[in-house]
C-alpha cells in the first residue's frame, strides 16, 4: 500500500506538471505567437500610415492646385465653340480699345490650332493712339477674361504727331468644350 501512495503521490504532481504543459503546449504558446504576430503587424502598419498624413497633405495640395487650375480656366469655358469664343473676344477687345480712345487699322485672325483640351487663336492688330490709351488698352487685353498673351509687340511713333503706333500679335487661348463634358 506504500508504494500505492508513493505512485499516487507521484501522479498527484505529475498530473497538474503534465496539465500545465499541455496548456502551454497547445494554447499559450500559440497564442503568444499570434499576438506576437498582430504586434508587429501594428508596428508595420504604424510605420506605414506615419506616411499616410504626407501623403494625405500632398493629396489636398494637388487638389488645391487643380481648384486653381479650374478657376484659371473658367473664364475660358463660357464659350463652347472655339469661332465664337474667338469671335466674343474680338468684339470685346475692340469695343474696349475704341472707349479706350485706340483706333485700329487691321485686326486680324491669323490661325488657329488645337493643343490638347486648349484651342490657341493668333490674332494681330494694328491700332494708333497716345500713350496712356495704348497703356490702357493693353492692360484691359491683360485683364480680358480670356487668356491673351502677347507674342510680340511694336511700338513706333511718327515724330510730326503726337500719335503712336502699335502692333500687336496675340495668342488667345480658350478651353474646347469636350474637355469639361
Amino acid at each position: 500500500m506504500g508504494s500505492f501512495l508513493f505512485h499516487s503521490r507521484k501522479w498527484e504532481i505529475a498530473a497538474p506538471a503534465i496539465l500545465l504543459a499541455a496548456y502551454l503546449g497547445v494554447w499559450l504558446v500559440p497564442t503568444l505567437r499570434e499576438i506576437a504576430v498582430v504586434r508587429h503587424r501594428i508596428l508595420e502598419l504604424e510605420r506605414e500610415s506615419a506616411g499616410t498624413s504626407a501623403i494625405r497633405e500632398r493629396m489636398h495640395q494637388v487638389v488645391a492646385k487643380l481648384e486653381s487650375v479650374d478657376a484659371f480656366l473658367k473664364p475660358q469655358r463660357s464659350e463652347p465653340d472655339p469661332e465664337v469664343a474667338i469671335s466674343t473676344f474680338l468684339r470685346d477687345a475692340t469695343l474696349t480699345g475704341e472707349n479706350d480712345g485706340v483706333n485700329f487699322s487691321r485686326v486680324a485672325p491669323r490661325s488657329v490650332q488645337q493643343i490638347g483640351w486648349m484651342t490657341v487663336s493668333e490674332i494681330e492688330f494694328h491700332f494708333s493712339g497716345n500713350t496712356e490709351n495704348i497703356v490702357r488698352f493693353l492692360r484691359a487685353l491683360d485683364n480680358h477674361r480670356n487668356l491673351a498673351v502677347i507674342k510680340t509687340l511694336r511700338l513706333s511713333r511718327d515724330p510730326g504727331a503726337n500719335q503712336v503706333s502699335c502692333r500687336v500679335e496675340l495668342l488667345v487661348c480658350s478651353v474646347n468644350s469636350d474637355y469639361f463634358d
